[in-house]
């Protein structure tokens, strides 16, 4: 104990002498806290970011969002229904401003709107009656 009494005062010596010597018989271990089995993944840490850095609810849109994912119509038509409320599809005048990449299928947006919309108002008045869309 003389070298600790050396190199520190009194009370120190005490407080430094009060604390436990861990038992050194295990090895240690990592764990990674983000994930349930404490092993590291690359999809929990990029979730992680996700949610340290993401203000969600900037990007939260008010409205009843259930009526498009509760359509009895096919999921890609859900999804553009979907993006075209959220204006979020790929369009020429987004593309030119710098914002999307114009995806093959936008120069058949407008006539596939036609043909989703009918579809769309016909789900929500089968929903409404109780009806399957066929």
């Amino acid at each position: 104990m003389h070298f600790i009494d050396n190199l520190f005062d009194h009370c120190d010596v005490q407080a430094i002498i009060r604390v436990p010597i861990l038992d050194v018989s295990r090895d240690d271990i990592r764990i990674w806290a983000h994930t349930s089995g404490g092993m590291y993944q690359v999809r929990s840490a990029y979730k992680l970011i996700l949610k340290k850095f993401t203000n969600y609810d900037m990007l939260r849109v008010n409205g009843d969002w259930r009526l498009i994912w509760d359509l009895d119509i096919p999921p890609r038509e859900k999804v553009f229904l979907w993006r075209l409320c959220r204006d979020c599809l790929p369009t020429k005048v987004k593309h030119h401003s710098g914002g999307l990449i114009v995806l093959p299928f936008v120069r058949y947006v407008s006539l596939t709107w036609r043909l989703l919309s009918i579809r769309f108002f016909h789900a929500l008045s089968m929903k409404g009656s109780g009806r399957e869309l066929s």
